[in-house]
């Protein structure tokens, strides 16, 4: 039985990107990863195996959608960190209620309990008159 042998991220960026080039360019070569013109796709920089060092600083229509991303991915950050605190507030909010319940159940439990003691010492009674001839 052999084993899978799995690939670096460096083999599976590369592999990635053949099968997009051959998926949209009906082609599968490395002319056609390295002229790769998908600027949107997060492994862009990483196509052809090496991260390539920038010619430059960034432009200012880089850097705003730069900043935009970043505050896109804050404000998503945020909004889960607050759908988080809502579920564990309900979450809470649930417990406390179930806390409740189980409480009333143990106390209807407990009545339950002495209204059957209660009867049982009312059938002794009882059973004792009749044996005693009380009811005769």
């Amino acid at each position: 039985m052999g084993s899978k042998k799995i690939p670096t991220p460096k083999q599976a960026i590369r592999d990635f990107c053949l099968m997009a080039c051959e998926r949209k360019e009906k082609k599968n070569s490395r002319r056609a990863v390295a002229e790769c013109t998908e600027r949107e796709c997060p492994l862009h920089p990483y196509r052809t195996g090496q991260l390539r060092a920038r010619s430059g600083p960034l432009t200012e229509g880089e850097q705003r959608a730069r900043i935009e991303r970043l505050e896109q991915a804050r404000r998503r950050v945020t909004y889960a960190e607050n759908n988080l605190r809502r579920a564990n507030d309900t979450m809470a909010f649930r417990r406390e209620v179930f806390q409740k319940y189980v409480d009333a159940v143990e106390v209807r439990k407990a009545e339950l309990e002495e209204a059957r003691r209660k009867v049982r010492q009312m059938e002794e009674a009882f059973n004792a008159e009749l044996e005693g001839g009380l009811w005769k």
